[in-house]
């Protein structure tokens, strides 16, 4: 947008207003960010009169997107998008945010924006906070037009104060967001015009991972591994309980410390190229040990393969989450635990 005096104090405005809004942490493997809700909730009725006042320029933005930039983008694309449809919210990064590839193909979504609110001083090789857009390949050879997957990141965009930015959505339009290093706060507001869609979301047609079989192991293995905290039954129960409460649950120092410490130093010290990439990058994103089963991997390397890989794991795990994932998991009527090791298990 172009830069005046009036420009510059009005997008000081709207930053100020943004920052006032109620943001609610977002996080899990995928992303981690804050996010606002859709300021069409702050708009004026009977309700939320009062919340119209408060942040009367984001309101007034929203107006301005549909009744300027969305027939102006109609004209320029060629795409038809609905009237009076947009969704506008704001999102804030802070040190260690991200938002891994992904395409934003949801149903209805034809065109995504973004307003770029962070500070003049942003530099992209300090901070980070890149938008990463990736080249794509499909997934078959039938010539389909609907299901591709990335590859490889083909343009990186800095924010930058002021930028407004857009990019039509469609089965090739992976992004990402980079991990913000610095301090300063990564502010936007955007958001997606809607239209009808032309494809179909279809999440059957990537392979699966290949299912392996549990093995056994000697029960010294899981003893000398896992720390003792996790046999604990009064532990057990409170981890439990809390799982069933919010259907995750970390686990700190699950490992024993001297064996994580050996661990991180052997595997730092495999060539690299012991490893293979696995994706693509909107499924999985990272480096495997392409062989496990050589002669060249590590002692202390197989040895963690082979515990996560077996039987006792699943019973540890049913001990953990209170789901049976394995018929030698007894869970006690009384007290609710579990025998964890591979005697048991037949």
């Amino acid at each position: 947008m172009a830069e005046t005096m009036d420009t510059k104090q009005m997008v000081q405005s709207v930053e100020e207003e943004a920052e006032k809004l109620p943001f609610l942490r977002r996080g899990n493997d995928l992303f981690a960010f804050y996010q606002s809700c859709d300021v069409i909730n702050l708009c004026s009725n009977e309700k939320n009169s009062s919340n119209t006042s408060k942040f009367p320029l984001l309101v007034s933005f929203r107006t301005f997107l549909l009744n300027c930039v969305l027939p102006w983008l109609k004209d320029i694309t060629g795409i038809p998008l609905y009237e009076n449809k947009v969704d506008l919210t704001s999102s804030l990064y802070k040190h260690g945010d991200y938002l891994l590839c992904h395409d934003d193909k949801l149903e209805g979504r034809r065109v995504a924006f973004i307003w770029y609110l962070v500070p003049d001083s942003w530099d992209s090789q300090i901070d980070g906070g890149e938008l990463q857009l990736y080249e794509s390949q499909p997934i078959t050879d039938d010539n389909s037009d609907e299901n591709f997957f990335p590859t490889q990141i083909s343009t990186t965009i800095p924010p930058k104060r002021n930028m407004f930015m857009f990019f039509e959505v469609s089965p090739r339009s992976f992004h990402q967001v980079a991990e913000v290093f610095g301090y300063s706060k990564r502010l936007s507001l955007h958001g997606w015009f809607h239209g009808p869609s032309l494809w179909t979301v279809d999440n059957n047609i990537m392979p699966s991972i290949e299912k392996i079989s549990p093995i056994h192991i000697e029960e010294e293995l899981v003893y000398q591994w896992i720390n003792p905290i996790y046999f604990d039954t009064e532990q057990l129960s409170k981890i439990r309980r809390r799982f069933c409460r919010s259907s995750e649950i970390q686990l700190t120092n699950f490992i024993k410390t001297d064996k994580w410490i050996e661990l991180v130093q052997c595997i730092k010290g495999i060539s690299a190229q012991n490893w293979l990439h696995c994706g693509p990058p909107n499924r999985r994103n990272y480096h495997c040990l392409f062989n496990t089963n050589s002669n060249t991997i590590p002692d202390l390397c197989d040895q963690i393969i082979r515990l996560f890989k077996s039987e006792a794991m699943l019973v540890i795990l049913s001990d953990i989450t209170g789901i049976q994932l394995h018929p030698c998991s007894i869970i006690n009527s009384i007290q609710n635990t579990t025998v964890v090791n591979d005697n048991n298990i037949n």
